[in-house]
């Protein structure tokens, strides 16, 4: 399986590492590293996730702790392309919105 990180979600990791950083240095790479091996593990099994509900096109998110793994399976099924890595705690149906526009 293949997978594919949307410039946005590589942003969203980047800031991710950047607060867990400002409080626990020594944790912040740690975080990056659990986030992108569960990204590859959704690549493999990416009926994982639970479907995003108001979404248009099949968009599905998968817990990491407080963080959610947003993702699209490739249409040919043989990967996945990760949209977006959010906290738990963000408005999720407004920064997700306008995703079922994009192709």
């Amino acid at each position: 399986m293949a997978l594919q990180v949307s410039l946005i979600a590589q942003r969203d990791l980047a800031g991710i590492r950047r607060f867990i950083a400002q409080d626990q240095p020594q944790n912040a790479d740690a975080w990056i590293v659990r986030l992108l091996a569960t990204c590859k593990r959704l690549a493999l099994f990416p009926d994982l996730g639970q479907p995003v509900a108001f979404i248009a096109r099949p968009v599905f998110c998968f817990p990491v702790g407080r963080y959610l793994v947003i993702y699209r399976k490739w249409e040919d099924g043989r990967g996945v392309v990760i949209l977006r890595v959010l906290h738990s705690a963000q408005n999720i149906q407004r920064i997700l919105g306008g995703l079922s526009d994009e192709s």
